[in-house]
């Protein structure tokens, strides 16, 4: 598995990933993200799952997709850019 680390609990927005961005914005139909299960759904048949670890305050802290292969990472990278 490989890990592609997107934001962590104290980026702004202006310093999240646009392909992450592209991402979202393709498919959160309202200003409600999605939740974690919801991503995963998405993110299912392109062999990637999202999560997320806990900061000392047990809220969300650094947010990472994993694919099973190296190489969906560039291409998921390239798809949202």
């Amino acid at each position: 598995m490989h890990n592609l680390f997107i934001f962590d609990d104290s980026c702004r927005y202006e310093d999240v990933p646009i392909w992450w961005r592209n991402f979202m914005d393709a498919h959160c139909k309202s200003p409600i993200l999605l939740t974690e299960d919801e991503l995963n759904d998405i993110l299912n048949p392109l062999n990637a799952r999202f999560f997320t670890t806990k900061n000392e305050d047990n809220e969300f802290g650094d947010r990472y997709l994993k694919f099973e292969n190296e190489a969906d990472i560039s291409l998921f990278i390239l798809r949202w850019s």
